[in-house]
């Protein structure tokens, strides 16, 4: 059931318009939420970037249309960004970065 919610709201987004870079965004948007974990970024990132495309899998059995979606994980200046695309355009996003004690995400909607 969650992830029916969380197509609904991908449905939203895609519907506004609202995309960019994942670098545009960091620095242009306030993070929707934000989080802190021990474990170093890469492992974050993948950890966030499977769970993601898990989601796109069920996706294809519930929306018709959402094959252009993809997951990417890129090399920030300080750690990764994970976004979920869109005609290659990032409308979900996760900044992962270093920090003493692990790593702090922060997630653009």
């Amino acid at each position: 059931m969650k992830n029916i919610y969380l197509l609904v709201a991908l449905g939203a987004i895609f519907l506004t318009g609202c995309s960019s870079s994942p670098k545009h965004i960091v620095e242009n948007e306030k993070a929707d939420e934000a989080f802190v974990s021990k474990n170093s970024p890469n492992i974050v990132a993948t950890c966030i970037l499977d769970e993601w495309e898990k989601i796109l899998e069920k996706s294809d059995e519930y929306i018709i249309g959402f094959s252009s979606l993809n997951t990417e994980i890129t090399k920030s200046d300080n750690g990764y960004y994970v976004s979920l695309n869109h005609n290659s355009d990032a409308h979900l996003l996760a900044d992962i970065t270093k920090t003493i004690s692990g790593s702090s995400v922060n997630f653009y909607y």
